[in-house]
This record gives structure tokens, C-alpha cells and sequence, in this order.
């Protein structure tokens, strides 16, 4: 215990506040116990707004000593004091995270945005691309992203760039007095709030995320500091420390037990940020005078407090791995992270904060030493890290990695089929679509018609593979248009209970179909439409009560809704075969109960997401399906050219529908395809197209 010793005099020069680690302390621990174990402890996260309530405080108490040299000492010493704190337990903590998360982690849609917030985050600026992949921080995906904590990371890193110039030019060299400098913060906290108040309700993502709206709780730290000492011991008169800090600690306490996510940041970080600042009063003195202030500076919680930092760093991706591998649902398993958790965290600390915080040679370097070498650490662990996400061959510890021919349904370019009579090319094309083009043919060209375009939400991606190998066995050329969670013809719901988004991409999409340009529609063209159709039994929180499918088959508003959306895709497949053009729709396949790609390796396969198994009776799929089933049949019925295409039959041919076929995926999660399951229905969907394909011709004739 000699490193917290060692601290119990100055840090850097200014009196050591043991409250103030006290305070970082319950922070940290109700960060992570809400990530643990989130009912426990409902607005847990509110201890992020207290972290930036005592970054604006501490930040801005080192800043005021050096405002009267020079801006650019002024500035180097400030950034080298923060890249000491900052980035070598940072570049370490990214750099193994990066390591085990592509070693341990599939590539999936669960985790498709780790690679662009793993790398952002090195150069505080992960915060910009979970807002831009639109992972709001109470999503379930957020869960399985090792790096979404740094987001927080990324706003006080970029609160350190704008704020110092702020602070220079309001104190340094005595431009303006105090008073002008505190009404200058005050005034931005007051336009961040605002900020903060309107974009809670207009956009989450970034209300959460971005520094305009979180520059208010960091600046009223810094406030706090700037009123002086003098001030700040005559707030605190006023009420004594008997009533000060309980009424602060009550406030506090209201967050974190009922802070509102639907309501955060604004309102519900009010609070918190009032009682953080409220304590930061109160414990802002190196000997405390009350017993109500004793509280945060024994010992446990100033060690707590000093570790903060690291144990921030370190929980996050030690609980999501935790929920990859091994599951992260019980006492055992919550032990054993916050076990893991304070290992990594004190070897952390060890022997990467305090060395480079305290080292006598680094700590006598130039400060402009110090921000380039550690501007030339981010480089090189950055770019290292790149190499390892784009080169990973050498760290894939999954089967599903090891196998991926079998588990992704991706389209291959340089894939050979023996009975092929061409090679495949894929381009991007309009909006969301991919184009599948015939090259290198050994036949004679075949003609420009029929094409195969495929519409639909995620699982018409999932077809990739199928629609490779139909492009080279045909010659024809297929286009692929795809917007998850907007299915086209779902048979479910009508469509004006889609997401907005999905109307908009719909009609951008059917409005180029039915135009003149090279992507419209021509006679003899064939429709695919492939989406799900049925309930899902399970999700990313686990299997879905029974109860609620039963509910989305059976109930009265289920049935009404069913029929206005067979009544409108009528009218939508009247309107292709009025332009000549075939349709396919496909019949529902198997859905599941755990995912496949997620219990795949011994490390694994204990996770509780996999108990409920890989096999699924086939009468309850049939039952599951029959509306939707009943509703194509009279759709094909209605609309002559209209095809069913049943994917069921070669997928599940016994009594129980399975995930596997042997020892190879039919599914890649619980109800997308594999690689291997688009292999298994190649045969049946190139049967199918060759019937429509005589029957245009015979038509024609």
C-alpha cells in the first residue's frame, strides 16, 4: 500500500483531497454495479455525470496556478499533466480489448460497429461513431461492444480541447477579472443545458453522447472551482456540514435509484450533477470537518477512488467478454468479473498509471515531450490495432471464424461451382443495393432479362450465397436491395406501422423500380421477396415468454392486422405483374430458440443463452406459420405469376426442425441462414426459377 501512501501529501504540487477519491469511488461503483447487475441499482449510470462533475472541478484547479505563463506552456503542460493520466492505461486497456475481442467475438450484427468505436476510441472520438451507428447507450447490442465506454472517455478529452483556451483567455494575464471568467462558463452552461434539455427528447443518441450537451456537468465543476475557496467554504456555512452533505448525498441517492433512461440526460442528470457539486463543496478541503465528510476518505473508499480510473477502464470489457463467452447471468459469473475486474484494474494502476503519473524521468521530461511521444503511442497502437481487426487470421479463436465458408452467408467471388458457367462479380449499386453480375462466361451472353431483384429486410441479405451461386449456374444477373428490420410484403403489419425510416427507404425504392433508368423494373424480370415472417422465439435479452408469440398469432389485433397487410400487398403484387414481372415470395423457415453462432466452442457453449438448445418441434413452426402460409396461398391464387417458395421441406425434413446439419450450421443465429443452409436450398430455389423461367418463355411463345 505504499503507492496510496505516497499520495496522501500533494499530488502534483496541489493539497492532496481524499473525499474527492472518496466521491470518485461511489462513482465508480455504481458505474459498475448498474453494468453488473442493473436492477439493483436502476440509475447507476448516473455516476458518469459525477465523474465529469469532479473532472470539471480537478482539471480546472490545476489550470487556474499556470494561466499567467505563456498559452503555449500554458497549454503544454496541461495536455502533457493529461496525457500522463489519460493514455497509457488507455493505449493498454484498448490494445488487449482489441486482442481478446477478435480472438472471442464473431463477426455478427451484434457486434458489426466494435471495429470503427475500438479504433475511434483511441483518439477520444468513440463517442461520434456510436451516435453515427445509432447504438443508444440502453440498447441491447451496447452490451456486447467492449468499447462503448469510452464514450465517456471521448467527452472529457474533447472538453479538454475546447476548455483550456476558454479558461486561458478568461483569466490569463488578468484579460478579464474572476467574476468575467465564471460569467463566461456560467453563460456556456446555461447554452449547454438548453442544448442538453431539447436534444433529450429530439435526439437521444447524441443528447447522450456528444459534448454540447454534456458540457454543462463538466463546466459547473469547473465553476465550483473557479468561485474560490472563500465562496465555497460560505456556501457551506450557510447550511453546515450536518445538512449540506446529507441533502447532497439524498440527491445523489434519488438518481441513482430512479433516474429515468427515457429521460436522460435531461432531466434526470439534474440530480445527480446537483449533488456531485453539492459534495465536491464539501469535500473540497484536506482535512474534513464533519463526520457526514469522514465518510468518503476512509480508507476502502480513497482506494477505491484511486483505482477508479482503471477499474472504469477495465469493467466494461471484462463483463462484455464475460457475456460472450462464458455468460454473465449469475452470482458465480458476478463474482468472478468483478474478481477479473479488480485484477486488471490493480495491475492497471500497478504498473501503468502510477509509474508513468510518478516516474522521476517522466515526470522531469519537457512537456512538449510528453504530448508527442504520447501522440506518437496513439499512432502506433492505433495503427497495430488496425492491423490486428484487418489481419486477424493469426487471433480467430471461433469455430465460426476458423469455418466462416460454412457459417456466413456471403457471396464469394472466387468460389468455383463444378456445374457454374460463370464467374461472379459484385458491385455496390442505388441505395442500399448489391449487384451480382455474370463475368467470364462460358456460354454465349445470355440476355439482359430476367433478372432476379431481391427485396426485403435482413434476411433477403442472408441469401447472399444462394444468389452468388444462381448468378454463376445461370448467367443472369441478380440485384439485391436489403434494409434490416423493413421487411417488403412481411404479411404481418400494415405499413403505416413501419418505422419511418422504413417507409421513406420503401417508396425511394419502389419509386426507382418502377422508373426508366437502368434499374427499373423490365418485362421479364423476377421479384424476390424474403423476409421474416414469423415471430421470433427468442431474442437478444433470451427466449421470448410464450405468452407474448401467442399474442402476436392469435390475438384480435394480430388478426386485423394480418389482413390489412394481405390486402396491401395485393395491390403491390398486381402492380409488378402489371409490368411484367414474376414474383417469389418465401414461405417462413424455422426460427429458434439460442443462437448458433454464439455456442459454438467449448468456451462458450455453457453461456446461458445456449440452454435452450438448437432444436424446435416442427409441428409448432408449422402452427406458427400457417396464417402467413394461408395468406400466400390466397395471394398466388389472386395474383396469377405469383410463386410460393417453401425453403421448410429441405431444411427441416423430420419431426424436430434443427439449427444443425451435423456437424455444420443451417442457421447462423436464430433465424438468418448460414453459409451451409444456402447451400442446402440451392437446389430447390434453382428448380423454382427454371419453372418460372419456361413459363415466361412458354408465355411469350
Amino acid at each position: 500500500m505504499r503507492l496510496f501512501a505516497a499520495v496522501n501529501r500533494h499530488v502534483q504540487g496541489r493539497p492532496y483531497l481524499p473525499g474527492i477519491d472518496g466521491l470518485r469511488a461511489v462513482a465508480v461503483i455504481a458505474v459498475m454495479l448498474f453494468h453488473l447487475w442493473p436492477h439493483a441499482l436502476p440509475g447507476g449510470f448516473v455516476g458518469v455525470d459525477i465523474f465529469f462533475v469532479i473532472s470539471g472541478y480537478v482539471v480546472t484547479s490545476a489550470m487556474v496556478r499556470d494561466t499567467s505563463v505563456p498559452l503555449g506552456g500554458f497549454l503544454a503542460t496541461f495536455y502533457a499533466r493529461r496525457f500522463r493520466r489519460i493514455v497509457p492505461a488507455l493505449v493498454v486497456c484498448l490494445w488487449v480489448t482489441v486482442g481478446f475481442s477478435v480472438a472471442f467475438i464473431p463477426n455478427a450484427w451484434l457486434s458489426d460497429s466494435l471495429r470503427d468505436t475500438g479504433l475511434s476510441a483511441f483518439f477520444g472520438l468513440s463517442n461520434f461513431t456510436l451516435v453515427s451507428t445509432d447504438d443508444g447507450y440502453f440498447a441491447t447490442r451496447t452490451e456486447y461492444n467492449p468499447f462503448t465506454h469510452t464514450w465517456s472517455l471521448a467527452v472529457e478529452e474533447q472538453f479538454y480541447l475546447v476548455f483550456p483556451l476558454v479558461l486561458y483567455f478568461a483569466l490569463g494575464r488578468r484579460r478579464t477579472t474572476e467574476k468575467g471568467a465564471i460569467r463566461l462558463v456560467g453563460a456556456l452552461c446555461v447554452l449547454s443545458l438548453v442544448w442538453c434539455a431539447w436534444a433529450s427528447y429530439q435526439s437521444t443518441s447524441a443528447a447522450y453522447y456528444m459534448l454540447p450537451s454534456r458540457f454543462w456537468e463538466l463546466g459547473l465543476g469547473a465553476l465550483v472551482c473557479l468561485v474560490g475557496e472563500e465562496k465555497r467554504a460560505s456556501w457551506l456555512s450557510r447550511g453546515g456540514p450536518h445538512v449540506w452533505i446529507p441533502a447532497a448525498i439524498g440527491l445523489v441517492v434519488v438518481a441513482l435509484v430512479w433516474a429515468d433512461p427515457h429521460g436522460f440526460p435531461f432531466p434526470w442528470a439534474l440530480p445527480a450533477v446537483l449533488g456531485a457539486l453539492m459534495l465536491v463543496v464539501a469535500l473540497s478541503r484536506p482535512v474534513p470537518d464533519s463526520g457526514w465528510a469522514r465518510l468518503f476518505t476512509v480508507r476502502p473508499m480513497v482506494v477505491v477512488g484511486l483505482l477508479s480510473y482503471s477499474l472504469y477502464l477495465w469493467h466494461w470489457p471484462v463483463y462484455t467478454l464475460m457475456r460472450w463467452t462464458w455468460g454473465l447471468a449469475s452470482w458465480p459469473m458476478y463474482a468472478l468479473a468483478l474478481l477479473l475486474t479488480l485484477a486488471c484494474a490493480w495491475c492497471s494502476y500497478r504498473w501503468v498509471e502510477w509509474p508513468t503519473q510518478q516516474h522521476a524521468a517522466l515526470r522531469r521530461f519537457p512537456s512538449v515531450g510528453v504530448v508527442g511521444l504520447g501522440f506518437s503511442v496513439l499512432l502506433v497502437t492505433w495503427w497495430t490495432a488496425a492491423q490486428v481487426y484487418d489481419r486477424p487470421w493469426h487471433f480467430k479463436q471461433t469455430v465460426v471464424q476458423k469455418r466462416e465458408i460454412d457459417w456466413y452467408p456471403l457471396a464469394r467471388q472466387n468460389e468455383t461451382l463444378v456445374d457454374g458457367v460463370c464467374d461472379l462479380a459484385i458491385s455496390p449499386g442505388p441505395q442500399t443495393a448489391q449487384v451480382f453480375s455474370p463475368v467470364r462466361c462460358k456460354t454465349p451472353s445470355a440476355p439482359a432479362s430476367p433478372r432476379l431483384i431481391v427485396i426485403g429486410d435482413s434476411h433477403a441479405g442472408a441469401y447472399d450465397r444462394l444468389l452468388g451461386q444462381w448468378v454463376r449456374l445461370t448467367g443472369f444477373q441478380a440485384v439485391r436491395y436489403t434494409q434490416g428490420g423493413c421487411p417488403m410484403v412481411g404479411l404481418v403489419k400494415p405499413q403505416a406501422q413501419s418505422e419511418p425510416k422504413c417507409l421513406e427507404y420503401q417508396t425511394r425504392l419502389l419509386d426507382r423500380l418502377w422508373g426508366n433508368s437502368e434499374w427499373g423494373l423490365r418485362p421479364g424480370d423476377v421479384v424476390f421477396l424474403a423476409s421474416l415472417r414469423v415471430p421470433r422465439l427468442s431474442d437478444l435479452d433470451g427466449v421470448i415468454a410464450h405468452a407474448t408469440v401467442e399474442d402476436s398469432l392469435l390475438s384480435a389485433h394480430a388478426l386485423r392486422d394480418r389482413a390489412q397487410a394481405e390486402a396491401e400487398a395485393e395491390v403491390l403484387l398486381t402492380r409488378f405483374r402489371q409490368a411484367g414481372v414474376f414474383v417469389i415470395m418465401d414461405a417462413p423457415k424455422p426460427v429458434f430458440l439460442s443462437p448458433p453462432f454464439r455456442c459454438s466452442d467449448s468456451f462458450n457453449r455453457m453461456n446461458p443463452v445456449c440452454g435452450p438448445g438448437f432444436a424446435v418441434e416442427r409441428s409448432r413452426i408449422l402452427s406458427h406459420r400457417l396464417p402467413v402460409l394461408e395468406a400466400m396461398s390466397r395471394l398466388a391464387a389472386r395474383v396469377p405469376g405469383v410463386y410460393v417458395w417453401d425453403p421448410l421441406p429441405a431444411l427441416c425434413p423430420d419431426l424436430n426442425c434443427h439449427a444443425f446439419d451435423g456437424d455444420k450450421p443451417l442457421f447462423f443465429d436464430s433465424d438468418h441462414l448460414s453459409g451451409h443452409g444456402n447451400e442446402v436450398l440451392r437446389p430447390s430455389f434453382v428448380e423454382l426459377f427454371q419453372k418460372i423461367r419456361a413459363s415466361s418463355i412458354a408465355t411469350t411463345n
